[in-house]
């Protein structure tokens, strides 16, 4: 598994900018310009520019540094070749029930980052099935945990199992 979310983006925003530019900005600024360049994705983004606030690293001054779409992308390559890779892990030690499944009914894409144009695409590929976003996939997690608090019965061996597994470990 990824020990990270999406959040690992904004991080390597944050880096790009102080080691390209010498320029720091806070996480949610990172996050901002992140979705921000999410959202113009592809051609549209092409020639875009956005102005972010920070401190210059050397003066320590307040200043404002213009921020491309190339450093969003630098920024979210290493991150979504780990996500592709885990995919594809995934997928080769799935069960061949779940792999037949998988290749009739595709897999959906889940939280805010399944929003990142062209992500379905690129895991669709790597991985040789249909893939789509889920339509609110921001409120899957949390659609879920309500699902099975309502039916907890349904779920009791996948708990003990998980638990019974962290005590041996």
């Amino acid at each position: 598994h990824l020990p990270y979310g999406m959040n690992r983006i904004d991080a390597r925003i944050q880096q790009l900018l102080q080691a390209r530019d010498g320029f720091l900005i806070g996480p949610k600024t990172a996050c901002e310009i992140k979705e921000a360049f999410s959202h113009a994705a592809g051609d549209a983004a092409q020639g875009v520019e956005m102005r972010a606030a920070g401190i210059r690293a050397r003066s320590r001054l307040p200043e404002y540094v213009d921020v491309t779409p190339d450093t969003v992308t630098d920024a979210m390559e290493d991150v979504l070749h780990a996500l592709t890779e885990m995919c594809q892990s995934v997928i080769d030690n799935a069960p061949e029930e779940l792999a037949a499944d998988l290749n009739d009914a595709g897999a959906v894409l889940v939280g805010g980052g399944a929003r990142i144009p062209g992500l379905d695409k690129r895991i669709g590929d790597r991985l040789g099935i249909p893939c789509r976003v889920a339509d609110a996939p921001e409120a899957c997690g949390v659609v879920g945990l309500y699902e099975m608090m309502k039916n907890p019965d349904l779920y009791e061996d996948l708990f003990l199992q998980k638990m019974i597994k962290n005590v041996r470990h």
